[in-house]
């Protein structure tokens, strides 16, 4: 029994040390790597906030309004002239959402971001609106099939013209596209789409000539008018006056001065 009492006591007395051991290696390892990042960032972040609350107001003034973008409508001095007000004041407490909220309302603003660059700069990027066609009278379409409306003094001059219902403008800009390209296979530009309140299409040309598709059955009308045409039409263009596709198997003719011997082929229903 001593014997087995010695090898207990022998026992106890070693763990002490290997916990000893171990508490050794934790100090020898450190914090993990993480904790010394966070602890680092924490650190930072209060001194600028420290920083920022003991500069006195407008120690650190903004000195300049740089503006980036590929411009052929936009102004330079407007912008700048449209964030100044709001950056009156030092450099941190400059509202840069505010400034994005002003320079997003002029028409010609398709995208805008503002940053600061340390120690003077606020940075304005902006993205301007590309315009491919017409929308009504008024308004104009960028790629995307979004409406703005610039003054009309600044619209591109020669811009395609659409028109219709503005739940519809997606599908009738994807029309346009399909019908300018099929008619350039013959050489005409399609110069505008309407589509009038009862769905019907008329097309306007390059030419002068104008289309009148109906509300049904359009990209079949078309083709029929574009195997027609270097036969029957493109010899006389400049005497159509514009041509009338809206029968199943034909189309009429209406010309500006009838000429000898031609008549207004009219098949169909």
């Amino acid at each position: 029994m001593r014997g087995r009492d010695a090898v207990v006591a022998k026992e106890k007395r070693r763990k002490p040390k290997k916990q000893a051991q171990r508490l050794g290696e934790v100090r020898q390892r450190g914090l993990p790597r993480g904790v010394w990042i966070m602890m680092l960032g924490l650190l930072i972040v209060m001194v600028v906030w420290a920083v920022y609350r003991l500069v006195p107001d407008n120690a650190l003034p903004v000195k300049q309004v740089r503006v980036s973008g590929d411009f052929r409508h936009l102004n330079v001095q407007e912008i700048q002239q449209r964030a100044m007000p709001l950056v009156e004041r030092d450099f941190f407490s400059v509202d840069l959402p505010a400034i994005e909220r002003v320079i997003a309302d002029m028409p010609w603003v398709y995208d805008v971001s503002v940053r600061r660059i340390w120690p003077e700069t606020i940075e304005i990027q902006i993205i301007e609106q590309e315009a491919v066609a017409r929308w009504g009278d008024q308004a104009l379409l960028n790629p995307y099939g979004e409406i703005f409306m610039p003054a009309n003094e600044s619209q591109p001059k020669g811009l395609p013209m659409i028109h219709g219902s503005e739940s519809r403008r997606h599908e009738l800009i994807s029309s346009f596209l399909n019908i300018h390209d099929q008619l350039s296979s013959i050489g005409l530009v399609l110069n505008s789409l309407v589509e009038d309140r009862r769905g019907s299409w008329g097309l306007a040309l390059n030419n002068g000539l104008k289309l009148s598709l109906g509300q049904r059955d359009q990209q079949s009308r078309l083709q029929r008018f574009i195997r027609a045409y270097p036969g029957l039409i493109a010899a006389r263009k400049d005497q159509v006056k514009s041509i009338d596709l809206r029968y199943s198997n034909g189309l009429a003719i209406a010309w500006d001065q009838q000429p000898d011997g031609a008549h207004a082929l009219k098949k169909g229903d």
